[in-house]
């Protein structure tokens, strides 16, 4: 299965390039191949028709059939009901929203993934995804999910981004006000880039590569109510927030009244760089609303899986101690010994440590675990929760584990040893492509031996 996504947005100096970064993040987490259409960069199609007017949902349909989409997003303010209308005829239809103000909308499923969105937004909109669960976060600042923040009393490594464009040159009025020298972001479409770059006090860096470890190294920021938003919470860094446009505002204040963020304010900057209580008080909060996972779970939605694979996490042990010792699990295991808590614990410690193991959990929608795929090199473990057992769901574990493990790791082969009397085992791996390639001996039981190659 290699479904093709068709994502409908723009880029540019006046609208920034935050509908476009989203969308990247769930590009990232698509199964299959995706097509950007639009003004935003690398775009698979650009089209001549001005953004939101028929003739542009038209082109938007030919270039869809013309890659035989699966599905097809639209991210941007422009794109109204006669729009949506034109697309969900033909399409699964995906609206990106931020304010609620674009109705009646016509599409399959809404996201809005802002503090205080509100389902009485989308009366009759089809199934809606709200909230920051399904932030949509790039998976190149999943290298700090486990990272501890240090909170220092005197916050010293400081950094201003106003996101992609910053129409109104809202960096330089920040700049301006610091007297703590900062390091500044300006973002490819910013259009002050020459004023900016005059600071003697702060330095300045254009769009660089390392983006996200600037961020992950700060100990504050300043930045505007848009997706780096997210990047923020997500890392545990604390800030300030200024509005650069209206649709900003409504996610600035819930920030703002959270306690998450800080609306910028010049009198209040020196005592908040001073006060690390409050900052770490900023940095928790932050880190608790975001996991980092609401990509996984709006593709989830689109493809209509009943599960998806997340990383194992610390907290996950107890639970998968209990599946291990599952009398039916440990029966058709090689070693049918119960395991010890204490034994699991140093076991299960090593493995999330263990640079050639990947090990996931499957989740429903709800994100209920219901059983967990491991990879230790090349090697394939598997099992389910007694409750989610007779429904197939062991085939779709398989399934979606070695997708995402050939996605992230370059493992060319997978090896699976079962026991012969495990028949749901054996038909699980055989309907997920995996060919028997003979028997071996393991711990002195009989075990047939499957693989599967990379394609």
């Amino acid at each position: 299965m290699n479904p093709t996504l068709v994502i409908r947005t723009d880029a540019n100096a006046q609208i920034g390039i935050g509908h476009f970064m989203r969308c990247r993040a769930l590009a990232e987490a698509w199964p299959g191949t995706v097509h950007f259409v639009g003004s935003a960069p690398k775009s698979s199609k650009v089209l001549q028709s001005p953004p939101g007017s028929e003739q542009d949902a038209l082109e938007l349909l030919a270039f869809a059939d013309e890659v035989k989409a699966a599905c097809v997003v639209i991210d941007g303010y422009q794109f109204r009901v006669d729009y949506q209308k034109l697309v969900k005829e033909k399409y699964k239809l995906l609206v990106i929203d931020d304010c609620g103000d674009a109705g009646p909308y016509q599409a399959d499923f809404i996201l809005n993934q802002n503090l205080g969105a509100r389902a009485e937004w989308y009366v009759g909109a089809g199934k809606l995804l709200l909230g920051s669960r399904y932030v949509l976060l790039r998976k190149r600042y999943w290298r700090w999910r486990k990272s501890k923040r240090a909170v220092p009393d005197q916050a010293k490594n400081i950094i201003i981004t106003m996101g992609g464009s910053d129409p109104d040159n809202v960096t330089w009025q920040i700049m301006q006000a610091l007297e703590t020298k900062a390091t500044v972001v300006i973002g490819p479409a910013n259009p002050h880039r020459a004023i900016l770059q005059t600071s003697a006090k702060h330095r300045t860096v254009i769009d660089p590569f390392d983006f996200e470890a600037l961020l992950a190294a700060s100990d504050f920021a300043f930045c505007a109510g848009g997706t780096t938003c997210w990047e923020m919470c997500f890392l545990g860094v604390p800030f300030m927030v200024s509005v650069l446009a209206d649709n900003q505002r409504n996610n600035a204040e819930n920030l703002i009244q959270s306690g998450i963020a800080e609306k910028f304010d010049v009198a209040k900057i020196a005592s908040l760089l001073a006060d690390p209580v409050r900052r770490a008080e900023m940095s928790q909060k932050g880190r608790a609303l975001i996991d980092g996972e609401g990509a996984d779970r709006v593709v989830q939605q689109l493809t209509s899986e009943r599960i998806r694979v997340r990383l194992a996490r610390e907290e996950d042990s107890r639970l998968l101690w209990e599946w291990a010792n599952d009398p039916e699990t440990r029966a058709v295991s090689f070693s049918s010994d119960p395991i010890p808590w204490e034994v699991h614990q140093q076991w299960f410690a090593g493995k999330m440590q263990d640079l050639y193991c990947a090990f996931y959990i499957g989740v429903d929608a709800a994100d209920h675990p219901v059983g967990q795929i491991r990879f230790e090199r090349e090697s394939v473990s598997v099992s389910l929760d007694k409750k989610f057992r007779g429904q197939g769901l062991g085939a779709d574990l398989i399934r979606l584990g070695v997708r995402r493990v050939f996605k992230e790791r370059n493992f060319p082969t997978l090896h699976a040893l079962i026991k012969p009397a495990n028949a749901a085992s054996i038909r699980a791996f055989e309907y997920c492509g995996f060919t028997k390639a003979g028997e071996e001996t393991v711990a002195g039981h009989s075990a047939l031996h499957f693989i599967l190659n990379r394609k």
